[in-house]
């Protein structure tokens, strides 16, 4: 199937071509004429020479991926509709339908992007969401259900599908932190803070300052937490666009009886822990006291904590080293005792075991019996017992937040959920005093 292409003013420049068959003799889905000096890609916008009076009339311009698309849009009376030659939308097709929109700082002037909802289509769309500073007015994209583009669009639903989908476009500003958001596990604490460290750089990229404070509180809304939370985090963003290449960081908490993160994690990649965040210190100072001192625990007590009470999974992989070894009752022979946990710890966290055996504990040591104050090791057992159930809560919260403004027919039920875990906190405290 062969497109003539013409030019603004309705000269032929050049042809765009389709493979319709698949045993189509010809071996590349798409041809285009070469450029020359008339036949300028980064310039041309298919269809323009039929949609510039409709653009300028009503100062909104449709920017599709396909020749079909336009035709489509065209027969569904979406006239306004021009899409690229073969190649990305670029600055110069900015400056071509700026001047047909008669776009500048006045407003009135709309652009609506769609694309498919594939990830090739979120691509394009956060390409175009790079030129936004192009223009003078608001931009706005368009993804339709199913990731259809709108030739596909008009064959199964029609023409009022198509001029609906358009109607309904969302600024380009809103979509490109909604798919920055989508990458990210807002469920739990870190996926949180790098949803709101990436989504920030976009935030403080918008022209007008009046605009930010608004998104700023829409943002922390979807992603669940406080606003001035997020405004802080716009505030020291760096500048420049977040990175928007590459799959979902997606990861969920393992389920019950999945395998522990100490076996699953490459040993080599583990991160130093952190001492600077307050839960990271907590479980440093409790596996100082029970490498030094095992005996200070009850075991019934020590295996009511959880392997998540460690966020850092160094330290995790030394617990369960630890547990290991108590297992296997090297504690009863303290010149073994060393040796068994970094036997059963993996390399290289049996350095950070030596380290942790040497370092001195923040509790005064009974003289007599050698043991460490029992109020400082009761009080680092309850808030490790504590430490997995209030990440809970903070998740559970986090949910609520964003049920509120996005799925209000859920709100009862998570308010519900986080009640509960709210008891059951105050009655895990209660158990420890």
């Amino acid at each position: 199937m062969i497109w003539p292409i013409r030019d603004i003013t309705g000269d032929t420049v050049g042809f765009g071509a389709r493979r319709v068959h698949d045993d189509d003799r010809i071996a590349a889905k798409y041809l285009n004429t070469a450029e020359t000096p008339i036949y300028k890609k980064t310039r041309l916008l298919y269809g323009l020479d039929l949609a510039k009076k409709a653009i300028s009339t009503g100062r909104r311009a449709v920017v599709v991926e396909g020749y079909t698309d336009v035709m489509a849009c065209h027969l569904a009376g979406v006239e306004a509709a021009v899409a690229t030659c073969g190649t990305a939308f670029g600055s110069d097709h900015v400056s071509t339908l700026r001047r047909i929109l008669r776009d500048d700082s006045a407003g009135g002037a709309r652009t609506v992007f769609t694309f498919d909802g594939d990830s090739a289509g979120q691509k394009a769309a956060m390409k175009a969401f790079e030129l936004d500073q192009r223009w003078a007015s608001q931009s706005y994209v368009a993804v339709a259900a199913e990731g259809m583009d709108p030739c596909e669009l008009r064959q199964r639903n029609g023409d009022d599908a198509v001029r609906q989908l358009v109607d309904d476009a969302v600024p380009m500003f809103e979509f490109a932190m909604r798919t920055t958001l989508d990458r990210f596990d807002l469920d739990t604490a870190e996926g949180r803070v790098a949803g709101m460290k990436n989504v920030a750089r976009i935030i403080a990229e918008i022209r007008d300052p009046a605009l930010r404070p608004e998104y700023t509180r829409t943002v922390a809304g979807w992603i669940g937490v406080d606003v001035e939370q997020m405004r802080d985090v716009v505030a020291h963003a760096p500048k420049g666009l977040p990175e928007m290449g590459g799959p979902p960081s997606r990861r969920r908490a393992a389920e019950p009886g999945a395998e522990s993160m100490a076996e699953n994690v490459d040993s080599t990649m583990l991160p130093a822990p952190d001492l600077r965040d307050p839960v990271v210190l907590l479980g440093h100072l409790f596996l100082q006291v029970l490498i030094q001192f095992p005996r200070s625990i009850a075991p019934e007590d020590l295996y009511r904590v959880e392997e998540e009470a460690f966020r850092s999974p160094a330290h995790r992989a030394v617990y369960v080293g630890t547990l290991t070894a108590l297992v296997g009752g090297s504690a009863e022979r303290p010149q073994d005792w060393i040796d068994a946990i970094i036997d059963a710890c993996p390399m290289p966290v049996d350095q950070l075991v030596g380290r942790l055996a040497m370092e001195p504990i923040k509790a005064r040591v009974d003289p007599q019996s050698g043991e460490p104050d029992k109020r400082y090791v009761d009080d680092l057992l309850t808030r490790m017992w504590e430490a997995p159930l209030q990440a809970r809560i903070a998740d559970v919260a986090s949910s609520l937040r964003r049920a509120e403004q996005q799925d209000p027919g859920r709100v009862t039920e998570i308010a519900v959920e986080l009640n509960a875990l709210q008891r059951e906190l105050a009655d895990l405290r209660r158990r420890g005093d």
